[in-house]
This record gives C-alpha cells, structure tokens and sequence, in this order.
C-alpha cells in the first residue's frame, strides 16, 4: 500500500484531481458483452442512479457503484450521503418503477442518456436472461418500503449481516456513511459478513475502479479468497483511494490471514507493476479516439442508438 501510495505521490503536483497514470495509458474502445449480460446491466444501473442522484443532489457525487449477491443488489456513492439523500427521494415514489420512469439529466452527455435509456428498456423488456435483471424488475414492481432497504457503514462495518439476514433477500440496499470510495464501500459490506466466499459476488460502476479500488477488490478476491466478479483493469490512481485499503488489510489481519501472505501478494503486485504489466485503462468517446473517463469501456451493443 505504502509503496504504491509513495508512487502516487511522486507523479503530481499541486491538487490531485485528475488523477496520476500508472506505467502507460492504454484505450479501451467499444467491445463486446457478451457472456457478460449480468455485468454490463450492472453498469447500466449504476448510471441510472448516478444520473437521478446527481438530478437532485446539491452537490454531484463522482461515482455509483453497484454489487449482486445472494439475491440481493446493493449500490453505494463515494460521498457519505449520497445514498441516504436517495432514499428520501426514492420514499416519495409509490414503487421503483414509478421512479425509474423519471428521466434524469445527462446535460450533453450523449454516453449517459443512452445508457439510461438502455436502462429503461430493460426493465421493461420481456427478453432478460439474468437473475439479477430478473429481480431489478421484480423489486420495481413492489411498494417501495418494501424493496428497498438503507444501511449505515461505520469504521467496524454495518450493524446488521445484509448479505445473509432473511430480511434483505431481494432488496434494493443503499448503502450510506463513511468517506471512502463507492467500491470500498460495498468490499466493506462483503468482508463483514458471514457470506460463504464461495458465493459469487459481481461489482460493477458507471466508471472502472481507480487504481486504489482496484488494489482493493483484488486483495479482497486474491488474499482473503472471495468468489469476486469484477473489472480488472484500473483507471488512474488518487492517494485516498489508495489509503481505503488499509481497513480491509486490518479486517483480514483479524481473521488470521496471514502478514505472510499479504507480503508476498503486495511483492506480487509491485513485480508486476515493474514489469510494465499495471496499466491506467480509459475508455474512449465512440467514433472520436478521444478519452473518456467517465465510463467503463463502451459495449458494442448500445452503438446502433448512435445518431
């Protein structure tokens, strides 16, 4: 953690909020999801509340990030409140579908009105494949203080087991509280359950992991051996983000992983990064070759809405 801090810290001056690239920049152009349905409806997803969190918030958040486990999809934001300003917006809606009918602003941004379009049509659409997609248009039929639930993070981690109690099977969780990023927050909840690490877990943003979130999601798959679906190319780095991962090393530390273990996948980490194998990934702006750091990597399939 420390070292990749230090490289962080080397490579800006003055205020970070651009972020610093690590080894080179390597553009992702538009691509195929296929065999990955489930994924890229997560990723619509967290567009959609970006957008219709940001429609009303006075403050815009960065980024929603979203995670399917055991029956149950939760998303998160990096400010604090977001999530909880969200939910009273959402308690003035009959059913999720009544808000997920509300077209939110995209300002000029043509990426966010299709994906959030392309959202709409799928939870509309008679033609779905995945569980997931299945139980978002089975919850937005539902009385909202029945689909949707809100959970506090603070630094021991939520109060109750959402991942595994009765009472959040099939539920739309929100979750609030602490100032780290929207991944960190969802690992967060993850590695305070009693969820089996066999369980697959899926996470998926409107923007792929900085590089700090990525560090996090892949200790918490490689060292403490979680089933964890996620994108494994990063963007650029931020020092905050990199520092969330010490309370998922002090998490695994107290459930007797190995300071051997963590060494030797932080060495891993570091060689690869000296072998020119760790890249800062950007999507690009579809037709144009420009970057666009905004988004996870464009889909193939949303391209025919292009006008």
């Amino acid at each position: 953690m420390n070292f990749f801090r230090e490289e962080t810290l080397s490579n800006f001056s003055g205020r970070n909020d651009s972020g610093v690239v690590f080894g080179s920049t390597v553009q992702r152009p538009a691509r195929s999801f296929a065999g990955e349905e489930a994924a890229q409806f997560l990723r619509h997803l967290s567009t959609y509340f970006f957008y219709y969190a940001n429609h009303f918030l006075e403050k815009s958040d960065a980024e929603v990030e979203a995670m399917y486990t055991n029956e149950r999809i939760l998303i998160s934001a990096n400010n604090p409140k977001t999530m909880e300003q969200l939910y009273q917006q959402l308690l003035k809606e009959p059913t999720l579908l009544d808000a997920i009918r509300t077209i939110p602003s995209t300002s000029s941004d043509r990426r966010g009105a299709r994906v959030v379009d392309r959202f709409q049509d799928e939870m509309m659409s008679p033609d779905l494949t995945e569980d997931v997609q299945f139980l978002a248009q089975g919850l937005a039929m539902v009385p909202i203080r029945e689909s949707v639930e809100q959970i506090a993070l603070r630094t021991a981690g939520p109060r109750t087991d959402v991942l595994v109690e009765p009472h959040y099977r099939e539920k739309l969780i929100l979750v609030t509280g602490l100032g780290v990023h929207a991944e960190q927050k969802l690992l967060l909840v993850l590695i305070n359950s009693r969820l089996p690490k066999t369980t697959p877990v899926l996470v998926r943003g409107k923007k792929r992991p900085c590089f700090g979130c990525w560090l996090c999601l892949y200790f918490v798959a490689d060292v403490m051996g979680y089933n964890l679906n996620y994108n494994t190319r990063p963007g650029k780095s931020w020092t905050n983000s990199i520092d969330g991962l010490k309370a998922i090393i002090d998490k695994a530390l107290g459930i007797d992983v190995p300071k051997k273990v963590m060494r030797e996948w932080g060495d891993k980490v570091i060689r690869e990064y000296a072998a020119k194998k760790i890249h800062s990934h950007v999507s690009t702006v579809y037709g144009t070759g420009a970057e666009d750091p905004g988004f996870d990597s464009e889909s193939d399939d949303d391209l025919d809405s292009y006008t």
